[in-house]
């Protein structure tokens, strides 16, 4: 029996639905206190990545990467460029831009990452260790083990929480959720061991393979200590 035009449209929407339902179980924020947020931070199932750790070397592979990099950049309009970029279009400053100072190699996890010289947030090219392009996102604060990959939008001190997770898949990337509030402000999130070298109290951190922790000061002062949980499979 063949479904109609309406049916097979009604069925789909059905599906959409239940689909959506589903997804909005895989994801959830609860705030807690300071207390519950250390004691999770002094357990021995933390789990940190420092994406500064693997030194880039320069070769024909990196040599591709800054080559397509630059390309593509150059290939935005110029509107966008002058109010999104700082960047001096001077021979010296712009040559260094593009060069291996640019590229960050998060080996574990088989990517390169071609740094992008944003005013309003650390925006990133991604390229798998072949030199090919993956797609581009910002830049993490927190990667989990199984590579979901966490960033914050903006860095303005007007800013607010803006929340946006990454996973690589073989041949490209994907952002796969987001999350808002823009009662929460905040100006950054940091990776864990930037917080500790510097001895700031914005920090973030996994625990086992699904909860992200995260903690930063609102503009009163006043310390925020969320627990985002996620579909442990992801």
């Amino acid at each position: 029996m063949k479904l109609t035009d309406k049916r097979f449209l009604t069925f789909l929407i059905l599906i959409a639905s239940a689909y959506m339902a589903f997804a909005q179980t895989l994801f959830s924020v609860d705030r807690i206190s300071k207390e519950d947020f250390e004691k999770t931070l002094n357990s021995k199932f933390v789990y940190v990545y420092d994406i500064w750790r693997d030194s880039v070397v320069d070769n024909a592979i990196t040599d591709r990467i800054i080559l397509d990099a630059r390309q593509r950049f150059e290939k935005i309009d110029s509107t966008t460029l002058i109010q999104n970029y700082d960047i001096g279009f001077e021979d010296e400053e712009y040559e260094a831009m593009f060069s291996i100072k640019s590229l960050i190699l998060v080996e574990e996890y088989g990517m390169y990452w071609f740094m992008l010289p944003s005013l309003h947030d650390c925006e990133l090219y991604c390229y798998d260790l072949s030199g090919k392009y993956l797609g581009d996102m910002l830049l993490p604060f927190a990667i989990s083990p199984t590579g979901v990959m966490v960033a914050q939008k903006g860095f303005d001190c007007d800013g607010f929480l803006d929340l946006h997770f990454y996973k690589r898949g073989d041949s490209y990337l994907r952002e796969f959720q987001t999350f808002k509030n823009r009662n929460l402000p905040v100006s950054d999130i940091n990776n864990y061991y930037t917080a500790l070298k510097y001895d700031l109290s914005s920090t973030s951190f996994w625990l086992d393979y699904s909860l992200l922790y995260i903690s930063f000061p609102t503009s009163d002062g006043k310390m925020v200590y969320l627990r985002i949980s996620l579909m442990s499979s992801l």
